[in-house]
């Protein structure tokens, strides 16, 4: 059992005075506070990776090809990558040279590759795609955003249809770490902390 299976789920706190994005960002400070507290422990990558499939799960109509592949990258350990049609989705913990490279050979199989990572990594992706001559032809989103701003369209941009969706959004990851993960306190709840 891993110390962090005694922690309580993570909060993602919906409330009308405060920007969805502020919200996301608060539970991603959330991940990345005890991240630093179990540094042994993948909670950064496993939560930001089951969010986008949690979010891929409720937009796609059959559920994208998902692989992840381990790095032996100074910056990460680990990068996830989701097939959907001709993209290929990274969502790396940290964005580092063996990512780029990985999206470096998905250009050269005739695919479209897109990382998603925190609004303060997406620089380093963008200055290590610039570097690689592939700035032009990778995309790099910032995660708060990625999820926001869908939760605010399929909510129809207003209060209660921004919290329907995240609502969803949290039921969907969750299913999804009952389903693969083993640690229970990965789960999310809304509610106010």
């Amino acid at each position: 059992m891993s110390k962090s299976t005694c922690l309580e789920p993570f909060v993602l706190s919906i409330r009308p005075t405060q920007l969805l994005r502020a919200a996301i960002r608060d539970l991603l400070d959330s991940v990345e506070s005890r991240q630093k507290k179990y540094n042994g422990s993948d909670i950064r990558g496993k939560v930001f990776r089951r969010l986008v499939e949690a979010k891929f799960s409720l937009i796609l109509p059959s559920k994208p090809r998902y692989m992840v592949n381990m790095y032996p990258d100074s910056f990460s350990c680990s990068d996830c990558e989701f097939f959907i049609g001709d993209v290929v989705v990274h969502v790396p913990s940290f964005p580092g040279e063996v990512v780029i490279s990985k999206c470096q050979h998905n250009i050269d199989d005739g695919f479209h590759p897109i990382i998603i990572t925190t609004c303060q990594r997406v620089p380093v992706a963008e200055g290590l795609a610039e570097s690689a001559g592939i700035a032009n032809r990778l995309e790099v989103w910032d995660i708060e955003q990625f999820l926001s701003m869908n939760l605010n369209e399929r909510g129809l941009f207003c209060q209660a249809g921004r919290k329907d969706m995240a609502s969803r959004l949290v039921d969907a990851y969750n299913k999804i770490i009952d389903a693969c993960e083993t640690d229970p306190s990965l789960k999310i709840e809304i509610g106010a902390r």
